[in-house]
């Protein structure tokens, strides 16, 4: 018997394989943000999660990320 939370990670995991084998180097990816914190952004990228830190924002000196970005928001980088 599954639980609840075993078929949401296994579909997590599916969707998370499955943009790891899509994405390549250079490309760009978009992702939505989830959470803003004092260090970076936390994105959602196809059911994965990802980083975005500070200094990737911008290149100019920034105070906190939320000067920036906004939760909800779409924000797109390229693979590094």
């Amino acid at each position: 018997m599954l639980s609840r939370r075993e078929v949401i990670e296994r579909s997590a995991a599916k969707s998370a394989k499955k943009f790891l084998e899509s994405v390549n180097l250079s490309d760009r990816v978009v992702g939505t943000v989830k959470n803003i914190t004092d260090f970076g952004a936390l994105l959602n990228l196809d059911g994965m999660d990802g980083l975005l830190h500070v200094t990737d924002i911008t290149w100019g000196r920034l105070g906190h990320p939320g000067e920036l970005l906004k939760v909800g928001q779409q924000f797109g980088s390229r693979c590094a």
